[in-house]
């Protein structure tokens, strides 16, 4: 029997999400996709970003296909796209998880 432990941050039972950071003079913008386009389990998508081994940070809710851009300080960060079965964060089911590769943020 084979025996692994799941890393906290990425959570079981969920499709996985291509996400996607483009950086540009002190700010991202954040996409994401699907693996279908099944547009009653993957409605929107809340999206974070987090420095490497840190704490998330809400930047908000964008359908797919959507682009999120914001202002972001310097530094080495990924980007984390969560995605529901309803419009209702708090009573959805976790439908898709996905996270960018790293990325830095020059001064």
């Amino acid at each position: 029997m084979r025996l692994w432990r799941r890393r906290s941050t990425e959570p079981a039972g969920h499709a996985e999400l291509t996400v996607r950071a483009v950086v540009g003079s002190g700010r991202i913008s954040v996409t994401w996709a699907a693996p279908t386009a099944d547009t009653g389990t993957y409605a929107h998508a809340r999206i974070f970003v987090a420095t490497t081994g840190g704490r998330p940070d809400f930047l908000g809710v964008i359908a797919p296909g959507a682009t999120l851009t914001t202002d972001i300080a310097p530094g080495t960060y990924i980007a984390i796209a969560e995605s529901y079965s309803s419009g209702s964060w708090g009573g959805g089911r976790l439908s898709g998880y996905g996270r960018s590769p790293e990325f830095t943020v020059d001064p």
